[in-house]
């Protein structure tokens, strides 16, 4: 990984996407002046409908962010689901701004006109977005079909990015983490009881998460199989694991599965005791 942002990326991932969504971006900025101005004129605003608003806006530029850092179709689809009530915040604003009060016949025309409009150009994009989305399925259904047939029982290392995972305890990871504290703390001892064996691994902060007890890599001849999104991050995920293992246990490591359209990975990987430790053992014996 480059850093938590890459400027060489981010920018060509903005402009690709406002290239393909001009009128929403147009409404977008349109509606952050306004969202803007009715917090500065507190004489014409109504405070429910602007911390509504504070409120999207900061969910649409996180929306970007995320977009903009690794670009993939499907992290905007949430921002599309907002259009209508981003329409109805910026018409209802700029009522209470131009006639201090809010003004129906504004705010129904102005809806109407931009939907009418996006539905338009969006009704033209979506055979190649969703083909986008199809094609990104199909090649991680090869890596799903793979993984079903290893042991149930058996100990999963899961490197994970924000490009999507063939494992089911992926979905179950994110979903904790984006439904928040309380439904995470609710499940997690049923999930721990579920996924007892599996560990992800977050390829950009180089952290391991679970929801039993951390894995323990204490002695040789423990195995366990390790997935990787990408081939660049098998090393990584293995330079982490070995700060987590005593220095006299080393790896030995076999792919036995690869995914030539994504460079998915499966790998066996069994610890073992590093040769000059044995090497050492041996000598001290003998010299006793």
């Amino acid at each position: 990984e480059k850093g938590f942002l890459d400027s060489t990326t981010f920018i060509p991932n903005i402009q690709k996407l406002y290239q393909a969504n001009k009128v929403f971006f147009i409404i977008i900025i349109l509606f952050l002046i306004i969202t803007v101005i009715a917090f500065f004129l507190k004489k014409r605003r109504n405070l429910k409908v602007l911390l509504v608003s504070l409120g999207v806006s900061l969910i649409i530029l996180s929306i970007l962010f995320m977009v903009g850092r690794q670009f993939e179709y499907r992290y905007f689809i949430p921002a599309l689901y907002l259009f209508p009530l981003i329409v109805f915040l910026l018409a209802t604003n700029l009522s209470y701004i131009i006639f201090k009060k809010k003004n129906i016949l504004l705010i129904n025309s102005l809806m109407i006109f931009c939907i009418l409009i996006v539905f338009n150009m969006q009704l033209k994009k979506l055979p190649s977005k969703t083909r986008h989305i199809s094609i990104s399925v199909a090649q991680k259904m090869e890596t799903f079909n793979f993984i079903q047939t290893l042991p149930k029982d058996s100990i999963k290392v899961i490197g994970s990015r924000y490009s999507g995972n063939p494992y089911k305890e992926y979905a179950m990871m994110f979903t904790g983490a984006y439904a928040g504290k309380y439904p995470n703390k609710l499940y997690k001892p049923l999930l721990g009881k579920l996924y007892p064996n599996s560990y992800l691994y977050h390829v950009w902060d180089h952290t391991f998460h679970q929801w039993g007890e951390p894995l323990k890599i204490n002695k040789a001849g423990l195995k366990f199989y390790l997935y990787s999104p990408r081939t660049e991050n098998i090393d990584q995920i293995l330079n982490d694991l070995k700060h987590t293992m005593p220095e006299n246990l080393d790896f030995n490591t076999n792919q036995i599965f690869f995914n030539q359209e994504n460079t998915n990975s499966v790998h066996i990987v069994e610890i073992i005791e590093k040769e000059d430790s044995n090497s050492e053992l041996n000598s001290n014996q003998t010299d006793k």
